[in-house]
């Protein structure tokens, strides 16, 4: 599987339904974005980078919280983004792009790609993320980014079959596909792509699914 293998799924997957997925997995409340400010000053960096905005869950999240920094955020399915730049459009930056398009020309303090977001991607593909992350993450930077572990069932996720590292969810005849690293192998590809401060953070949802969020660092 490859990213773009799962473009033709979100652009029939209703963002109702991906509200409703986020509620079944317990990220609704965002546990997800309280661990990681139990973690780090989040509130007290500049500029904030997210991955793959969907609904919006992140940036609400951030401007509930009165987040007073600059709010970058990108997605490249054009119904998440109408919706984002309908609701979010006076409050934050957007840019319709891949997330393997960005460049340089863009720097930040912290870099949050959560949820399913790095499952979206083969080995090949994260490695190659991981290395653009280091070129626009600031030196005293930080990235989060989180998954399920890599042998959970579909009792803990919201896949319809699970195969070793390999997931996939049916939705109206089309497929999203998933692929999730044992942490051994994100941790070699982090140290590999330039990092040395790699912390795995397990933890629980409200709706009792386990996860891991990876705290990465220069």
């Amino acid at each position: 599987m490859e990213n773009n293998d799962n473009y033709r799924f979100y652009n029939k997957f209703p963002i109702e339904e991906f509200v409703k997925y986020s509620e079944s997995a317990g990220l609704d409340t965002c546990v997800d974005l309280d661990l990681i400010r139990s973690k780090i000053e989040l509130f007290n960096s500049e500029s904030i980078l997210e991955i793959g905005a969907g609904f919006g869950r992140v940036i609400q999240y951030l401007l509930k919280n009165k987040f007073q920094g600059k709010i970058t955020a990108i997605e490249r399915n054009p119904i998440f983004y109408a919706h984002l730049a309908n609701e979010y459009g006076h409050a934050v930056t957007l840019h319709k792009i891949d997330v393997k398009e960005l460049t340089n020309e863009l720097t930040v303090d912290v870099i949050l790609f959560l949820w399913a977001g790095m499952e979206e991607f083969n080995a090949e593909e994260l490695k190659n993320l991981l290395s653009i992350f280091k070129r626009i993450l600031k030196e005293d930077g930080c990235i989060f980014m989180d998954c399920v572990p890599w042998d959970s069932d579909v009792s803990n996720s919201n896949s319809d079959e699970v195969n070793g590292q390999y997931s996939k969810i049916i939705y109206n005849d089309e497929i999203y596909l998933a692929f999730t690293p044992t942490e051994e192998e994100f941790v070699q590809w982090a140290h590999k792509a330039g990092f040395s401060d790699i912390e795995i953070l397990p933890y629980t949802t409200t709706t009792n699914r386990k996860r891991l969020m990876y705290k990465i660092k220069n």
